[in-house]
């Protein structure tokens, strides 16, 4: 039999709302507090201060007279946009969560704002120009085709996927570049090993050019005395052109014996054959052949 302070606290309980389960008692509820994704979507011109490097904060969000952080899920789409140093102005659309985020600060605790969760960001006068990488992956299980640009990954918009793809699907691996783009303030994603995929910030691809390394090289036309051709020596080391580069190279090294030129080039990080006598081969490291002048 129970006694009576029992029976005391299981009404008191009992009408406060609980409910004792298996004859235990809660004495406080657990809240959660989910975001609100019904509350109204703003656009606003804002600031996003990237100033770590000067012992302040970054990622916070000045819209008028009031500082916001970045909502934990849509922190990264605004590192990427605003990656420069400094104050980037941005045309932004958000809803206010309800809920209080922090950002990350040099030499003492993080900074507590009102959180909002960001829908698109886009950068005023945001067409940019920088170098970096695209990797195409996809054959050892990577993923094709991020652009990286800085300590940030990219993925292409839909639009420029075919120009991206037309660049860095000519060997295995990262092809350097230069290129003009925007940051659209959206999310994109590339193609992974294993049929994956991986979500990354949107990039806006405009013009895109590779950039390569200049040599003097000798291209070697031996076949006629049953040797090899068309070796291309860099260096002193061997390289086969690329299947994409072979007629190129071909035309220019009409002469039998040695052909010295000049020539713009990528290392594929593959192997090629160049042709033997006696129906041979010879399996060498490859080159991608953009350009080829007599040697200057």
């Amino acid at each position: 039999m129970r006694s009576l302070s029992s029976v005391v606290v299981l009404v008191v309980v009992s009408a406060c709302g609980f409910t004792p389960l298996g004859g235990e008692t809660t004495l406080l509820p657990v809240v959660k507090r989910p975001i609100d994704t019904q509350k109204p979507t703003l656009s606003a011109v804002a600031v996003v201060q990237n100033a770590l490097f000067r012992d302040a904060c970054s990622y916070p969000i000045v819209i008028g007279e009031t500082t916001y952080a970045p909502s934990a899920a849509t922190r990264a789409l605004v590192e990427a946009v605003a990656a420069a140093r400094g104050e980037t102005k941005v045309n932004l659309t958000y809803r206010v969560t309800g809920l209080e985020g922090s950002v990350e600060c040099l030499w003492g605790p993080s900074s507590r704002y009102p959180e909002i969760e960001i829908v698109a960001i886009t950068v005023i006068d945001d067409v940019l120009t920088d170098v970096g990488s695209i990797e195409n992956g996809l054959a050892y299980d990577g993923c094709s085709y991020p652009i990286t640009i800085g300590m940030t990954t990219y993925a292409p918009s839909a639009a420029s996927k075919a120009l991206v793809e037309s660049i860095a699907s000519k060997k295995y691996g990262d092809t350097n570049v230069r290129l003009t783009f925007r940051l659209p303030g959206t999310m994109a994603s590339v193609e992974c090993g294993w049929g994956g995929t991986q979500e990354l910030p949107e990039i806006e691809v405009l013009t895109l050019t590779v950039l390569t390394t200049t040599g003097n090289v000798i291209i070697h036309n031996e076949l006629p005395f049953d040797g090899c051709s068309y070796p291309i020596e860099l260096n002193g080391v061997r390289y086969a052109p690329s299947a994409a580069s072979a007629g190129l190279v071909e035309s220019f090294a009409t002469r039998v014996g040695a052909n010295e030129a000049t020539i713009d080039y990528e290392l594929t990080g593959a192997s090629g054959l160049v042709k033997c006598g006696w129906g041979g081969t010879q399996s060498l490291p490859e080159v991608d052949v953009l350009a080829i002048r007599p040697r200057s």
